[in-house]
């Protein structure tokens, strides 16, 4: 995702029509936790501790609550471009 203020692709979201509940992290690449939410309609926007975030590749661990009650873990890498 491209964090520059341009409104595409500002802030990395987890989407999905029928998801219930979530619990996303982001680490970086030290595996220190840069961002965390259980609000799906919130997204990290590249900043951490009121700074930006380097252009880099970050980790996510995605834990998500579907409607029908099934329960998944993902993980996976993201990059941030600036």
């Amino acid at each position: 995702f491209s964090p520059n203020g341009d409104g595409k692709n500002d802030k990395f979201y987890v989407r999905g029509e029928f998801i219930t509940e979530i619990k996303l992290s982001i680490y970086n690449r030290w595996g220190q936790l840069v961002f965390y939410t259980e609000d799906k309609n919130e997204g990290w926007d590249g900043n951490f501790q009121g700074k930006v975030s380097a252009q880099d590749v970050y980790g996510y661990q995605v834990e998500f609550l579907c409607a029908d009650g099934q329960q998944y873990i993902k993980k996976g890498n993201l990059t941030l471009i600036r």
